[in-house]
């Protein structure tokens, strides 16, 4: 037995392909906020699955249970209408946080514009 065995032969092959996993922090109770996450997350690739995450003025976060332990996040985005004290304790309990800028979602693709016809319009338009 030489031990390269399993090179030789047909093999099924599989493999997973997911967006980024993302939360988001806001302001509690500011719809406008919420309206600019929810619009954002509808164009990305797994921005449905995003958590959100609402804070109020004084840094009080809503409890989010075992939700990030279940699915770690790879950013939390701290949306720009949190005042100072919120944006401080995201910062603080959350050590992957970033300022949600304009174009912070610039390089993320949404699935539906991996399909042959939406290639091929984005190419004409560009």
């Amino acid at each position: 037995m030489r031990g390269d065995e399993y090179l030789e032969g047909q093999h099924r092959l599989g493999y997973f392909i997911r967006g980024p996993e993302w939360a988001f922090v806001l302001p509690q109770g500011d719809l406008e906020a919420l309206d600019d996450v929810v619009r954002t997350c509808s164009t990305l690739w797994n921005g449905v699955g995003s958590l959100l995450i609402g804070i109020d003025r004084a840094g009080r976060q809503a409890p989010t249970g075992s939700l990030l332990s279940a699915r770690p996040v790879d950013t939390v985005w701290l949306h720009p209408a949190l005042g100072d004290r919120a944006r401080a304790a995201a910062s603080a309990a959350f050590p992957n946080a970033e300022p949600m800028h304009e174009l912070f979602d610039a390089e993320e693709v949404h699935s539906l514009l991996l399909g042959p016809r939406s290639l091929a319009s984005l190419s004409r338009a560009g």
